[in-house]
C-alpha cells in the first residue's frame, strides 16, 4: 500500500503567521513600497533634495519663489530650511554681501591714502556693519516670534528667525546699489519696501498671528527703526571720542 505524499504547505503557512525566535526581537524587512521616506517628497532642486544643494543655485531659487510671490513659498521655507541664525545668516546672506565687500574695497583703493586706514576700513568698518545689519535681521526674528506666540499663534521653532532671513535676501542681493551713484540709494528703498512686504506675508502666513495683534505688529517696526538711528548715534559718538583721545582718525 502506497503512502499518501504529505502536504507541506500546511506547516509553511502555519510558521509563517508566527515569526521565529529570532524574527521576533528584529523588525521585520519592508518592501520597496513601505521604505518610501518623507524625505523622497522634499522639495528637489535639480534632482538633488534642497537640504543638501548649497550657493548662489539655492539662494537664487529662493530669491525667484519669493519674487513670484507663490503661496507655497513661505510654507516650503519654513519645511525645508533649518538651522541656527547664524548658520542660515551665512549660508545666505554672507554669499550675496560678498559683491558688496569687494566694491567697497574697490572704492576703498581709489580714495587710497594709507595702508593702515584700508585695511581699518575693510576688515573692521565693514564686519561691523554686516554684524549691525545681522542684529537688525535678529531683532526682527525676535519681534516676529514673541507678537506670534502672544497672540497665541501656532507656528514651529525658529519661524519667526526664518522669515526675517528669507525676507531680507532681497536686500542682501541688491546691497552692491550702494555704490550706484544716482539710482542706487531709490532703488535699495525699493527693496526694502519689498523686504516689509514679504516680511509682513511671511508672518501672517507661517505665524498665525492674529488680526488684533498684527496691526501692534506691524507698528512695533516703527520701533526697530528708532533702535537702529539710537544705536548708531552712540556708536559713531563712542568712536569719535576714542579717536580724539587717541589721537587717530575716526573712519
Amino acid at each position: 500500500m502506497k503512502k499518501l505524499p504529505t502536504k507541506k504547505s500546511a506547516p509553511a503557512r502555519a510558521t509563517s503567521a508566527r515569526p521565529s525566535g529570532k524574527e521576533f526581537f528584529t523588525a521585520p524587512r519592508k518592501t520597496v513600497s513601505e521604505t518610501i521616506s518623507p524625505m523622497a517628497a522634499r522639495v528637489r532642486l535639480g534632482g538633488v533634495p534642497l537640504e543638501h544643494k548649497a550657493g548662489f543655485e539655492l539662494i537664487s531659487y529662493r530669491i525667484r519663489q519669493l519674487l513670484l510671490g507663490k503661496p507655497e513659498a513661505w510654507e516650503e521655507i519654513d519645511r525645508e530650511e533649518a538651522g541656527s541664525f547664524w548658520s542660515l545668516f551665512r549660508k545666505y546672506h554672507l554669499p550675496l554681501l560678498l559683491p558688496c565687500f569687494v566694491f567697497y574695497a574697490i572704492r576703498e583703493l581709489i580714495h587710497f591714502h594709507n595702508l593702515a586706514l584700508f585695511l581699518r576700513h575693510c576688515f573692521i568698518v565693514f564686519p561691523l556693519g554686516v554684524a549691525f545689519y545681522a542684529g537688525y535681521i535678529f531683532l526682527l526674528g525676535v519681534i516676529a516670534e514673541e507678537t506670534a506666540e502672544h497672540s497665541g499663534g501656532r507656528f514651529s521653532p525658529q519661524s519667526g528667525m526664518r522669515i526675517a532671513l528669507f525676507s531680507t535676501l532681497i536686500v542682501s542681493c541688491l546691497s552692491v546699489l550702494l555704490f550706484l551713484p544716482v539710482l542706487g540709494a531709490p532703488l535699495l528703498m525699493l527693496a526694502i519696501v519689498w523686504h516689509y512686504r514679504q516680511l509682513f506675508a511671511g508672518a501672517r502666513q507661517v505665524l498665525n498671528i492674529a488680526e488684533s495683534s498684527y496691526k501692534v505688529y506691524r507698528l512695533s517696526h516703527i520701533i526697530v527703526w528708532l533702535l537702529m538711528g539710537l544705536t548708531a548715534f552712540v556708536g559713531l559718538s563712542l568712536v569719535s571720542f576714542l579717536a580724539a583721545k587717541l589721537g587717530i582718525a575716526a573712519i
